[in-house]
């Protein structure tokens, strides 16, 4: 049974992080003595030790105007607070324990409002305990008990806007619990630089946001990798001077975040297709060309376009000569796999040129 002017047994916990800091009442949520009732209305409490709570409450009456609000934290035996007893008093800040000024206040400074809830910053286990209600004169006794953990669990929340290479950059840090009067110490782990110009090579870097606590001697830190839009020029590689009848092959790298699309675009204005057996092998953020066989049709300049990006290179596949002795008893020197003159030479030295029409192989 609840006694006059005590509000007695029901647990319940208010939710703002992780289940440290456990509330328990006695008695229903809604408690009258006459025309007066306080209002406890919350089911369910959870904080964490270096962060805050918020203690909701309020009151009703009829003919009854509210003077003063008073909480008390005192042993759990007694049934009446005294005045050295004090954390929170709504006109008389001189009477407040030192271990409570400036740590408590209400959510509602004017206590005509009929709100008696308050709010405790920098939780401690010292925090633990019974605590006491006056409105005026009526006394409501309430007990609250804090469980500590080792080690704060809360992670700061680390956000930007999207980074882009070549510009500004901005991070925030906003440190966990959003209770007000309590300043806690930010460092940043890399460069201790919020604002930057974003460049390729910050991409993928970590960056670490710490906050202390001082009151609780708590440390907390979050962690995120940085990710910054860029586009670098595509690179090529491979033999550009090939000779005929070989294999002409290119490759193109872009490094960007997110990754580009890579393709080649081939210099054939003849209309001159793939020869059977050529590929262009895009993969990601690169591209392969392989063409067999080569003639100089294939000669030209070639194109690897990324994101943001083309890029050239030119190609240039020179004739592969052979020598064939002729009817005459000349030795004659032609290229093979394509229609060219030929060389005729004798005893070494050239001395006339003949035209022909057709591939010699």
């Amino acid at each position: 049974m609840c006694s006059e002017g005590t509000i007695v047994a029901h647990v319940y916990r208010f939710k703002i992080l992780l289940p440290a800091l456990l509330i328990h009442i006695l008695c229903p949520n809604n408690f009258c003595m006459g025309s007066f009732c306080i209002n406890l209305d919350k089911t369910e409490i959870v904080s964490e030790a270096g962060l805050c709570t918020v203690i909701p409450c309020s009151f009703s009456a009829i003919d009854f105007t509210p003077q003063s609000i008073v909480w008390f934290k005192c042993s759990q035996s007694k049934s009446r607070c005294g005045d050295s007893e004090i954390i929170f008093h709504s006109k008389n800040t001189g009477k407040i324990l030192d271990g409570f000024r400036g740590r408590v206040r209400m959510l509602q400074s004017d206590v005509s409002l009929w709100d008696c809830s308050i709010m405790v910053n920098e939780l401690t286990p010292s925090d633990s305990g019974a605590y006491q209600l006056r409105v005026n004169d009526p006394f409501f006794k309430i007990k609250y008990q804090l469980q500590q953990r080792k080690s704060l669990r809360q992670k700061p929340t680390v956000w930007s806007e999207p980074m882009i290479a070549g510009q500004s950059a901005m991070l925030t840090c906003v440190p966990p619990g959003l209770c007000s009067g309590y300043i806690p110490t930010i460092s940043w782990a890399y460069k201790s630089t919020l604002t930057f110009n974003a460049t390729a090579e910050h991409h993928g870097r970590d960056i670490t946001c710490k906050v202390f606590y001082w009151g609780v001697n708590e440390t907390t830190e979050k962690t995120v990798t940085l990710n910054v839009t860029y586009a670098k020029p595509p690179s090529i590689s491979g033999r550009t001077t090939v000779k005929e009848g070989d294999t002409l092959n290119l490759s193109c790298n872009a490094d960007s975040f997110p990754p580009s699309r890579v393709f080649w675009n081939l210099p054939y204005s003849n209309g001159t297709d793939l020869q059977s057996g050529s590929q262009m092998s895009p993969t990601g953020a690169s591209a392969s060309l392989d063409i067999p066989n080569v003639t100089a049709a294939h000669s030209g300049r070639y194109q690897c376009v990324a994101t943001n990006y083309t890029v050239h290179v030119d190609v240039t596949v020179t004739c592969k000569y052979s020598e064939a002795l002729l009817k005459s008893g000349h030795r004659a020197r032609y290229c093979v796999g394509v229609e060219r003159s030929i060389q005729m030479l004798q005893n070494g030295r050239q001395y006339g040129k003949l035209r022909f029409e057709y591939i010699w192989r």
